[in-house]
């Protein structure tokens, strides 16, 4: 129960650094939608998942669309140096891997999961 409340607590914080105060929500685009069918076949192949496990895989993979769209965003409006965009991209991207992994967790059976992650490595 603390892991999951660590974990909720972890993806909002990421969720607000990501934002910064602005208010700007992406759209969802046909080249989303292709990213995120990509990556649900991938899931899929790997570990047969069922109906309810797409529907969440699905939704984890366009989460991080839709958050790294809001991220490049916030970036292009920015005055970073290209060395500054690149630490700070890697910061964000490191979050988003952690929620998108919380997701799986949540979306996966244990083993369907562990098979996943060590075909992830």
């Amino acid at each position: 129960m603390q892991r999951i409340l660590t974990s909720l607590l972890f993806c909002a914080a990421a969720s607000i650094a990501s934002a910064q105060g602005q208010d700007y929500y992406p759209e969802e685009t046909a080249a989303m939608r292709a990213s995120v069918e990509k990556h649900v076949t991938q899931v899929d192949a790997a570990v047969q998942l069922n109906q309810d496990q797409r529907a969440k895989v699905a939704a984890a993979y366009m989460h991080v669309e839709m958050e790294l769209a809001a991220v490049n965003h916030r970036f292009d409006q920015s005055n970073y140096t290209p060395d500054e965009r690149a630490r700070e991209m890697n910061a964000q991207w490191q979050a988003m891997e952690k929620a998108l992994d919380f997701q799986l967790k949540d979306a996966l059976t244990g083993t369907q999961y562990e098979k996943w992650a060590d075909l992830a490595k």
